[in-house]
Order: C-alpha cells, then structure tokens, then sequence
C-alpha cells in the first residue's frame, strides 16, 4: 500500500528470478525392468533358431548327390575284397606236394590282389570320412541322416578290409602251414608214445585209489613208489611235447591248425589223466606217513589205559 502502479509492477519483476530459480521437488520414477522388492529377475532367453527351409532344402540336394557316389566307392572296395578271398582260395586247402605248384602261383597272385584291394578300401575310407566332417556343417536334420548313411557305408568298409586282412601275409602263412606239416608225423608220432606212459601211469595209480576208499591202513609203499615213478616218465616226455605242439599252432591257419589243434587236444587230455593219477598218489602217500604216527599214538594211548587199570586195581 501507498506504491504507484508502475513501482508495484517493478517489485513483482524482481520476485518472478527468485520464484523461478527454486525448483519444486519432483519424485524420479522407477525404471522400467528394475524390481523395487531388491529381487532381481532373470533376462528372458533367446528363442531358439528357427529352422531354414532353404539350407535344409540345399544340403538334402548335397546328399542325395554324394552317396551314390560314395556307394560305388564302398562297392568296389566290397568287390576287391572278395576277388582277394577267391584267389587265396587254393591256399585254405592241405599242403601237399600235388598242389605245390597251384598253391605257389595262388600265393603271387594273392599278393597282388591284397595291394590292389588295399588301395581301394583306403581311397573308400577317406572319401567317407571327408564327407562325415563336411556332414557336421549341414542342417541339424539332414546331418542326423548324412551322418547314419555314412557311418553304414563305413562298416561295410571295415567287413571288406577285414577280409583283406585275412590274407595279408599269405606267404607267411603258407610257410609255415609246411613247416608245420613236415613237423606233423613227428608230433603225432611223439605224442602217441606220450599217451602210452601217461594211461600206464593212471592204471597203476587205480589200485591206490580203490584202497583209499575201503582199507587206508593197507596202502603199499611199494606200489606208491611205482606208481611215482611211473608219473616222472610220464611228466617228463609229456610237458615238452605239449609244448612243442603249442608252439606250432600258434600263427596256423587253415586245415594245418585244426590238425595241430586236435594233437593239443590230445595232449590235454594226457595231461588231465597225470593230473588225476598225481593226486591220488599224493593222497595215498600222506595216508602212508601219517599211518606209523597214528599207530605209534593209538600203542601208547593202549599203555596209558593199562597203567591206569593196574593202579585202579592196587588201590
């Protein structure tokens, strides 16, 4: 009161700067994807990826366009294989001097097959493998399905290597399938005088065994000497001979190795009568010494008695 109009108007434009430079207090809100509880929430995982019809249709071409290929790769190294097995035919039959010749040239020949099979199967292998790594980078589909037909076509690889394999050191073999053959009459011969004292040696052991089972206390020393006796002859042709024809049939193949098989058949059953007559000998032997001791103790369990009697009776 008492100002002018135009002072009033001055003392309102000197207030209006100091209104203004007092901000009012404003509340800050919160930020989106921030939880006010302090819980902090997981960020959402990406949606997996959607699968592309076009790669797919793309790599499905690319098969369909390398297992034929890769098919007439396995099926040749399939051919080779069995070439290899019908030319080492002659050798899967006995050595003999009738089939020196045909064995001989059969052998050669084998040789040769073995090194073109082998070259095939390997050219077969790596074209497989290349294309099981190229597989990986296809679509998640049509790579499960690559991955199945390529891993087949490479067992069929194996079976045709397998067989390759098998003649590989044909000469080898048919080296010793002879040296074996010329050995086999000795063995045999050898073998069958081996028999001999080993049945020799279970047939003396037999009495042994019959008194050990009805009268303990009559066994003879005498016949416990022959009859270990009887074994050392046994043993002692029987062991090396047993080696002998193990030795030999190590690395046989064919005919040659199932002959030398049934002399070690032979051998072992020797061996299982040896074993058996062994056993009871041993037997009837701790039965011998122990009969003495035992008899030694039951005369003088006798004299205790009696002492005991004859002082019962003095009392």
């Amino acid at each position: 009161a008492g100002l002018t109009p135009q002072e009033g108007q001055e003392k309102d434009e000197e207030e209006e700067p100091a209104s203004a430079a007092a901000p009012t207090p404003s509340r800050k809100a919160p930020q989106a994807g921030l939880a006010t509880s302090g819980n902090k929430r997981k960020a959402p995982e990406p949606p997996a990826a959607a699968a592309d019809p076009e790669k797919e249709d793309e790599d499905s071409k690319k098969l369909e366009a390398l297992l034929p290929v890769l098919e007439q790769k396995v099926a040749s190294a399939e051919d080779e294989a069995d070439k290899v097995s019908i030319i080492a035919a002659p050798l899967a039959m006995e050595a003999t001097e009738g089939l020196r010749s045909l064995q001989t040239g059969a052998i050669r020949e084998t040789e040769k097959a073995v090194k073109a099979a082998l070259q095939v199967i390997a050219v077969a292998k790596r074209e497989a493998e290349k294309h099981l790594a190229a597989s990986e980078t296809f679509a998640p589909v049509v790579r499960d399905s690559a991955r199945d037909e390529i891993q087949r076509l490479m067992t069929r690889i194996d079976v045709a290597m397998s067989k390759v394999e098998e003649h590989k050191n044909a000469r080898r073999d048919h080296e010793q399938a002879l040296a074996a053959e010329k050995l086999f009459g000795e063995l045999s011969s050898r073998l069958s005088s081996v028999e001999i004292d080993c049945e020799k040696a279970a047939m003396m052991s037999e009495p042994l065994a019959k008194v050990l089972n009805t009268e303990p206390d009559a066994i003879s020393a005498a016949e416990i000497r022959e009859s270990r006796e009887a074994l050392r002859i046994a043993l002692a042709t029987l062991a090396p001979t047993s080696r002998l024809i193990s030795g030999k049939l190590a690395g046989l193949k064919g005919p040659m190795r199932k002959k030398m098989q049934e002399l070690q058949d032979r051998a072992e059953a020797s061996q299982a009568l040896v074993d058996k007559a062994q056993q009871t000998v041993e037997e009837a032997q701790s039965r011998a010494a122990a009969g003495p001791i035992l008899k030694q103790a039951a005369d003088r369990i006798e004299k205790v008695e009696e002492t005991l009697q004859e002082m019962r009776e003095t009392e």
